[in-house]
């Protein structure tokens, strides 16, 4: 059996003493046996345990990120939004 990490951590492989960080970009809830990479229009949890979409308002482009960008004047963002509507 995987060892139980925490938040941000994961452990796949069986008998190990420690947990692995979560890799930048990706996402580990407790008890994770494998990083989940977060998407675009979503950004990392500051605690790595989950990936959250954008706030109404911002954006992301890319996948694997911890922040989200601003959405530009004049332009509209929704929650989770990939690019910015004009």
């Amino acid at each position: 059996m995987a060892l139980k990490c925490d938040a941000g951590k994961f452990q796949n492989k069986t008998g190990q003493e420690s947990c692995e960080p979560c890799p930048e970009g990706h996402a580990c809830k407790a008890g994770a046996v494998a990083a989940v990479e977060c998407q675009p229009g979503a950004m990392v949890s500051a605690d790595k345990s989950l990936c959250e979409p954008c706030a109404a308002g911002s954006y992301q482009d890319e996948s694997r990120q911890s922040s989200c960008k601003p959405c530009s004047i004049g332009a509209a963002c929704a929650q989770g939004a990939i690019a910015p509507a004009n």
